[in-house]
């Protein structure tokens, strides 16, 4: 084994735990535990990041006789920006037409916003706070984004309505129950107040209902990646470019039919 390959095999590893863990913290995070949501983007941005530049790194070997690029060509073509690195992705899928068992492409709107979110969490706005202590923030806090591009979006198709309306029902009820003599206090995604029993018990409610949607919407984000690598990676063990490790063994629990992963709430880096 060369330098190349334990250097694929340490930066697979690591790239593959990085997904499973943003695969489990982001259904878990809502409003009262909202260092989750920081937790499940920085997993999520880092390795969706890490697996797009593996890809190009790896494309370049082929068109460049097994070699890889400089530090230049990495600073100047491929960078810190995922939406540029899904789209460059995108590119050799298409080159080398590609047909993938799942998604063909992420271009739905859900996925499109999941990107963007990313990208923009893994370019600066995981600083938010203290972007607005020092009065510097010029963009929405990125929970506030999420909640406002992904999960009610999740709430519109996903979620049927009468759900909806027996969680509010409940919430009343419990409301009236116990309002006399307890009190909350939080702050929604929205960064407005949850004073009340009622707000919490459906505000918590909803995030229990959107959870499992949201690790359905990023796994198959993680699982195009992964397919791209996979067809990537024949093409370089079929032509003997250069020896890599077994990406579909590192990267098996993400290449899963949604109808296993609908039943994981955690993923398994193995």
């Amino acid at each position: 084994m060369d330098n190349i390959f334990i250097s694929l095999l340490k930066e697979a590893e690591f790239t593959n735990e990085m997904l499973c863990s943003g695969y489990g913290q982001i259904r878990n995070a809502n409003f009262a535990k909202k260092g989750i949501y920081f937790q499940a983007f920085t997993s999520l941005s880092t390795g969706i990041e890490r697996i797009g530049k593996i890809i190009l790194l790896l494309e370049h070997t082929i068109t460049n006789n097994g070699q890889f690029p400089d530090l230049n060509f990495m600073q100047k073509n491929i960078g810190h920006d995922i939406v540029k690195i899904y789209n460059d992705c995108l590119d050799i899928k298409i080159k080398y037409n590609f047909s993938f068992n799942y998604k063909q492409e992420l271009n739905d709107q859900i996925y499109v916003n999941i990107l963007d979110i990313l990208s923009r969490f893994g370019k600066g706005d995981r600083y938010s706070n203290i972007d607005l202590m020092i009065n510097s923030r010029t963009y929405d806090d990125p929970i506030t984004v999420w909640y406002n591009k992904i999960d009610k979006y999740i709430i519109e198709k996903n979620i049927k309505k009468a759900k909806i309306e027996k969680i509010k029902a409940q919430a009343n009820f419990l409301h009236n129950l116990t309002s006399d003599y307890s009190s909350v206090y939080f702050f929604d995604e929205n960064e407005s107040k949850i004073d009340t029993f009622y707000e919490m018990y459906l505000q918590g409610n909803i995030n229990t209902l959107v959870g499992p949607y949201r690790q359905l919407y990023v796994y198959h984000v993680s699982r195009f990646f992964v397919e791209l690598l996979l067809n990537i990676d024949k093409i370089i063990k079929s032509n003997n470019i250069l020896s890599t490790p077994y990406f579909s063994e590192l990267f098996q629990m993400l290449n899963l039919s949604d109808e296993i992963v609908k039943s994981r709430k955690y993923i398994s880096k193995i």
